[in-house]
């Protein structure tokens, strides 16, 4: 199951790249929000519960930004994972497609259903260009 959310989120990564920029400065602004509201509050302890309301904010917020940071280097791996399937598709003409797929398997670990999927829709792109 593991193997088919990656592969749903390795096509549609590189679409949301721009939303995912936004939504990580978006995040980033709330929670300078987040924490100048705490910084205001004069009663500081977990029986506040507008403080321990606005701290459980803060810490989903850092939460969302730590895990938002690390798509791009998810985009970087899946660029490279892409571009050597791709030459493998176009060097090796007979050949090119067990070894694409073989190679797409091996580096992610999905099955060979969604290995040999992938490189459909990477042969799929290179006939269209």
């Amino acid at each position: 199951m593991d193997s088919i959310i990656l592969f749903i989120f390795v096509l549609t990564l590189n679409k949301a790249m721009g939303n995912v920029k936004e939504l990580l400065e978006d995040y980033q602004r709330r929670l300078k929000t987040i924490n100048a509201e705490i910084d205001n509050i004069s009663n500081k302890n977990d029986s506040n519960p507008t403080y321990a309301r606005l701290c459980v904010k803060a810490s989903c917020y850092r939460t969302f930004i730590t895990e938002l940071e690390k798509i791009p280097v998810e985009i970087e791996k899946v660029d490279e994972l892409k571009v050597k399937a791709i030459n493998l598709l176009k060097e090796h003409k007979n050949q090119g497609m067990l070894q694409a797929v073989k190679f797409v398997k091996d580096k992610t670990g999905w099955g060979l259903k969604e290995s040999k999927e992938y490189c459909d829709m990477l042969k799929k792109q290179i006939e269209t260009e």
